[in-house]
């Protein structure tokens, strides 16, 4: 169900929507282009799972015409215009999915077009590389600058790496011509000390007028929905918002514990952090 038609620039040529399944875990989503027939599509997947997209309402994980990868964003063309798509999410938290749609001259090339944007955790591989040709002694001038290296065993990994014929103090008169490395080792693995994690919900709540919320905890995020017509005003961190009617709102802010809400209507919120 779309939740939000944004005209941008041109009502005829370019919209941005919000659109989030209703039903919750793997409900098709529904978008149809209101007085326009867009051939680009430009869509945002926020969540932790893969987003499938097709032009056929029998969407699934096997039938679709793209995958739009998790945290990913990926442009979806044709050469005639749409006048819907069907989305798809397995993942089992509601989240809303964002499309930018417009109509250009179709360019073959723009259909690969695409990028991902994964956070790291603790159990993201950094791949491997093989250390083939480190020499075991070389002299300073040519001395390789770029080396590949393969990382295996963290618990073993030497506090200190030290070189067996390098002088403790020289000067120019004798510095050595080449040095030998008797205890570099050749595999060794990396932790990542500081994952990041993606922000989780924390609180859900809906009003219809003036609300001043605290949260027990420091939040970072919020989505917000004007279910009304009339302007709703946002205020967190001492910075006013204007949400209008029928507008999402959804973004991320420094920490904060308060925010203030002047509505006439209704409205709906989530928290994350």
């Amino acid at each position: 169900m779309v939740n939000s038609v944004k005209p941008k620039h041109d009502e005829k040529t370019w919209i941005e929507q919000t659109v989030e399944p209703l039903g919750g875990h793997s409900e098709i989503m529904e978008v149809t282009f209101k007085n326009t027939k867009p051939n680009y599509v430009l869509i945002t997947n926020t969540c932790s799972s893969p987003l499938y997209v097709s032009t056929s309402p029998n969407v699934s994980s096997t039938k679709a015409d793209i995958i739009i990868p998790p945290w990913g964003m990926q442009l979806f063309v044709q050469m005639h215009g749409l006048d819907i798509l069907y989305l798809k999410c397995y993942d089992e938290n509601q989240h809303s999915v964002t499309l930018k749609s417009w109509e250009g001259e179709f360019d073959p090339a723009a259909i690969s077009q695409s990028q991902k944007i994964s956070p790291i955790n603790e159990t993201t591989s950094l791949g491997t590389v093989t250390v083939d040709n480190f020499p075991k002694s070389f002299a300073v001038t040519n001395l390789p600058t770029v080396q590949r290296v393969q990382v295996e065993n963290p618990t073993s990994f030497p506090s200190s790496v030290g070189v067996n014929n390098f002088p403790t103090s020289f000067n120019v008169g004798n510095f050595p011509t080449q040095f030998g490395i008797n205890n570099f080792p050749a595999n060794q693995a990396v932790t990542v000390s500081n994952p990041y994690k993606p922000l989780e919900v924390k609180e859900s709540f809906t009003g219809t007028g003036n609300l001043s919320k605290t949260f027990g905890a420091a939040v970072k995020s919020l989505w917000f929905k004007n279910d009304g017509t009339t302007d709703i005003t946002i205020t967190i961190n001492s910075m006013p918002f204007i949400v209008k009617g029928g507008e999402t709102f959804d973004e991320r802010f420094p920490a904060f514990t308060t925010m203030d809400i002047v509505a006439t209507e209704s409205y709906r919120a989530r928290v994350r952090g």
